[in-house]
């Protein structure tokens, strides 16, 4: 009888633990067939060393726009001359010769040829000069002042310095200085506008 029960035990041990297991399978299979988890932020973090794919940036409209070609300079906007009021007119040189004009369009007219030396753009001249508006006004002149004007060569607008460049001590010229070679669209406010044709009688008096 004793022998009976315990078979029966050991049998009833072994069907509970048949039944615990196949339990435990189904439950496994289940878990493994649901979806995968959405990837946290950690997981969708680029892994060093891998490329990435940059945006490009939103252009600017303070950037500059690129020429048509490189190396081609944007047109820059010519502004008017001002209109200038009614003036005495630049006064006559005796002769009436006709000017000569340079490559640059720097047109002179030389009133005595000098016989000294001739500058070079690093020296200093000493000249006395009158300045004119197209109208006649006068804008500077050291010759009314009294004392004549001392400076570097290289120093001076590009009209006066190519204009004085070849003259020689003693002579007087007369320069017509296009706006490009004075003080070009922006003027020299408030006694020269923009765009200004300059006119300058020059005396060269000596060199330093």
């Amino acid at each position: 009888m004793t022998k009976k029960l315990t078979n029966a035990w050991i049998i009833a041990a072994v069907m509970a633990a048949t039944a615990l297991l196949l339990l435990a399978l189904s439950f496994i299979g289940y878990r493994g067939a649901q979806p995968a988890a959405a990837p946290t932020a950690a997981a969708k973090a680029p892994i060093p060393g891998q490329p990435t794919i940059a945006v490009p940036p939103t252009p600017s409209a303070n950037l500059p726009r690129p020429t048509a070609a490189a190396g081609v300079a944007t047109p820059v906007n010519k502004v008017a001359p001002a209109t200038l009021p009614p003036g005495p007119g630049i006064p006559p040189l005796p002769g009436d010769k006709a000017p000569t004009t340079s490559p640059t369009g720097l047109a002179y007219i030389d009133e005595v040829v000098g016989t000294g030396a001739q500058p070079a753009i690093t020296q200093t001249v000493v000249v006395h000069y009158t300045g004119y508006l197209e109208n006649g006004t006068v804008f500077d002149s050291s010759v009314k002042r009294g004392t004549p004007a001392t400076f570097p060569l290289g120093n001076v607008i590009p009209g006066f310095r190519e204009g004085i460049s070849t003259m020689k001590v003693g002579g007087k010229r007369r320069l017509i200085i296009p706006p490009n070679l004075g003080y070009g669209d922006r003027g020299a406010p408030p006694t020269i506008p923009g765009g200004a044709k300059l006119t300058f009688d020059i005396e060269l008096i000596s060199l330093k």
